[in-house]
C-alpha cells in the first residue's frame, strides 16, 4: 500500500484562523476535575494552497472571523460561550502580507466540514471563489438550519446562506469524485488531476468530513487533518475520544460518529508512521513549540511565514490569542 507517485506539487502556507477556549474533558477521555488545568486555548489553522502548473489559488478552511454578521445568531451565542476570537489580522490581509495574494485571486475554498470555526459565507471576502464540501454535507445540514430547526438535541445549527437552496447567497457544491484509494483510506479524490492534492473522505467528526494530503516540492506529504483529531495526543493514541455524559444520561462527543472517528484517526496515524506523512491538524499547536532541531519537524515549520514564526514565539508559547 503505497502513496501515489507524481512529480507535481503544491505550495502550502499555514494561516491563522483565530482561537477559542477549550476544555480537555470534552476532548480527552479520562480527564478528571482533579487534573491541574483542563482549560486551554485551542488555535484554529487554515491553509493557502497554490498549484503552480495550473496557477490555482485555493484555501483549505477559513477559520473564524471577528465580523458577527458572518454567523447566524445561535453560532454567535456559542462563540461567546467559547470565548472565540478571530485572528488579529483578517484572513484576506494575511494572504496579501504572507503570500502576496489578493483575495480576489482565490478561486476555490475547500471546507473540511461545515462547523463554524472552519466555514462561513465567503462571497464578500473571496468573491471569485467556489466552495466545496464533502459528500453528504448538504443532506445533513439542511435538516439543521436556523431558524427552522427547533430540535433541542441539535447542538450546531447551520447557515441558510449555504444550505437553504432557495435563500443561498453562496456559490458551492459537493465534491463528486471520482473516488479511489489513498494509502489506508478507501475514498480520495485527485483534486487537480495531477496527484499534488488529494481530498479524502474522513468519516466520524460530522457528515461530509474531509482531510487532505498535499505533496510539496521536496516530495514530502503533508496531511491536513482538520478535526479528525483535535489534539496530537489523540492521534498518537495517548488518549481516547471523550464522551461526556449529560444530566439525562445520554452521551455527547465532539465527534458525531465516534466509532468512525476512531477508525479515521487510526488511518491518519498510519499515514504518519507507515508512510512518513507530516500531520497538520486544524487545532494542534504542539509542534510549533518544539525547541531543539532534533524535536522540530522542518516540513511543518516550513509552512510558517516569518511573521507567523514570531507570533508563535510571542503568543502561542503563552497560550494567547493573536
Amino acid at each position: 500500500m503505497t502513496l501515489p507517485s507524481t512529480k507535481a506539487h503544491v505550495d502550502l502556507r499555514l494561516l491563522n484562523g483565530g482561537s477559542m477556549k477549550a476544555n480537555t474533558k470534552t476532548i480527552h477521555d479520562g480527564v478528571s476535575d482533579d487534573d491541574e488545568d483542563h482549560m486551554f486555548r485551542l488555535y484554529d489553522w487554515c491553509f493557502y494552497i497554490y498549484q503552480p502548473e495550473l496557477r490555482r489559488h485555493v484555501l483549505w478552511d477559513v477559520g473564524m472571523s471577528n465580523d458577527g454578521d458572518a454567523y447566524i445568531s445561535s453560532i454567535r451565542d456559542v462563540m461567546k460561550v467559547m470565548s472565540c476570537v478571530g485572528p488579529d489580522k483578517p484572513l484576506a490581509q494575511q494572504l496579501r502580507d504572507s503570500c502576496g495574494v489578493e483575495p480576489e485571486t482565490i478561486d476555490t475554498v475547500l471546507f473540511s466540514h461545515a462547523h463554524f470555526d472552519h466555514c462561513r459565507p465567503i462571497r464578500h471576502e473571496f468573491p471569485n471563489a467556489h466552495g466545496f464540501f464533502g459528500p453528504g454535507t448538504e443532506d445533513d445540514c439542511k435538516r439543521k438550519l436556523e431558524p427552522w430547526c427547533t430540535d433541542p438535541g441539535v447542538g450546531h445549527k447551520f447557515d441558510p446562506r449555504f444550505f437553504d437552496r432557495a435563500r443561498s447567497t453562496e456559490t458551492w457544491s459537493e465534491l463528486k469524485g471520482p473516488w479511489v484509494p489513498f494509502g489506508p483510506f478507501d475514498r480520495a479524490m485527485d483534486f487537480f488531476g495531477n496527484g499534488s492534492l488529494w481530498l479524502i473522505q474522513a468519516p466520524g467528526h460530522m457528515q461530509g468530513n474531509l482531510c487532505a494530503a498535499a505533496r510539496l516540492a521536496d516530495g514530502s506529504w503533508v496531511v491536513l487533518g482538520s478535526d479528525c483529531a483535535h489534539t496530537k495526543p489523540l492521534l498518537d493514541g495517548k488518549y481516547d475520544i471523550a464522551e461526556v455524559t449529560r444530566p439525562d444520561g445520554s452521551k455527547w462527543s465532539l465527534h458525531e460518529y465516534v466509532c468512525a472517528a476512531k477508525e479515521t484517526i487510526a488511518k491518519i496515524h498510519s499515514l504518519e508512521v507507515d508512510h512518513g506523512c507530516h500531520i497538520a491538524l486544524a487545532h494542534d499547536a504542539s509542534w510549533m513549540l518544539k525547541q531543539t532541531a532534533e524535536e522540530k519537524d522542518p516540513v511543518l515549520f516550513g509552512l510558517l511565514g516569518d511573521d507567523f514564526t514570531e507570533d508563535v514565539r510571542e503568543r502561542v508559547a503563552r497560550d494567547e490569542p493573536f
